[in-house]
């Protein structure tokens, strides 16, 4: 993992040396994600964090605290700041419709109708087993629960 990390800083520090427009370009590819997924599938055993989908097409590495927002290459690549999510829960998740609080309970967005929230399944949501080191980022996310 360290030597992946130096390798993405080294191409940080090239991308540098671009102009600004070619320095959007490639850091909207998202250097390392394709290694943060395949992180995310073995953590998660190839299945949603909180449904029975296993199909890998299905599945989305979803950070907690959001990638545009981390500080290093490291806190990008933490496996303890991803989930594994399908389609679906994914898109709440990254919209801030759902969330989780430091228990692992589901939180939803009041934003969200009742109506909404029973067609989106949302009371089906399990809790989440957070670990230790994934709560502080799930605490950041948490805040921009809408």
């Amino acid at each position: 993992k360290k030597r992946v990390i130096r390798s993405i800083d080294e191409l940080h520090e090239k991308i540098s040396n671009l102009s600004t427009t070619e320095q959007k370009a490639v850091q909207k590819v998202r250097i390392g994600q394709g290694y943060f997924r395949d992180l995310l599938i073995e953590k998660y055993s190839c299945k949603c964090a909180l449904c029975d989908i296993s199909t890998r097409v299905l599945l989305y590495a979803s950070h907690i605290k959001a990638w545009t927002d981390c500080s290093s290459s490291a806190e990008k690549l933490d496996e303890n700041n991803g989930l594994l999510l399908c389609a679906h829960h994914d898109a709440l998740f990254d919209k801030h419709l759902i969330s989780f609080d430091a228990n692992g309970k589901p939180v939803i967005s009041s934003t969200l109708s009742s109506e909404e929230q029973s067609a989106l399944r949302t009371h089906e949501i399990p809790d989440l087993e957070l670990t230790v080191d994934m709560q502080p980022y799930m605490a950041e996310h948490l805040k921009k629960l809408k």
